[in-house]
């Protein structure tokens, strides 16, 4: 028996998702938020802050969730927020 090889780009055309995009995935993608930016642009703790204030705000127009909880995600950023505030008393950045 041939094995066929899966192919997300025509999953994707019939209407289907080539992965799932779950909490964990959307946690580690706001672990490094910012961090796609300009070569040899620095990355200010204030700049994290903000655009976490940004998606958090971005939030409430959302209305589908999929596999992500909103309220875990939400959590999460408080905490990275409250983190980032923490180093920036500490560095005066």
């Amino acid at each position: 028996m041939t094995e066929t090889k899966w192919d997300a780009f025509s999953h994707w055309e019939k209407g289907g998702y080539g992965f799932k995009w779950g909490t964990g995935d959307e946690i580690r993608f706001l672990d490094r938020v910012g961090e796609h930016r300009q070569k040899n642009r620095a990355l200010l703790v204030s700049d994290r802050i903000h655009l976490l204030n940004q998606y958090t705000e971005g939030m409430k127009l959302r209305s589908n969730w999929g596999d992500m909880d909103p309220e875990v995600i939400t959590s999460h950023i408080r905490n990275l927020i409250h983190h980032y505030e923490a180093m920036s008393k500490e560095k005066g950045s």
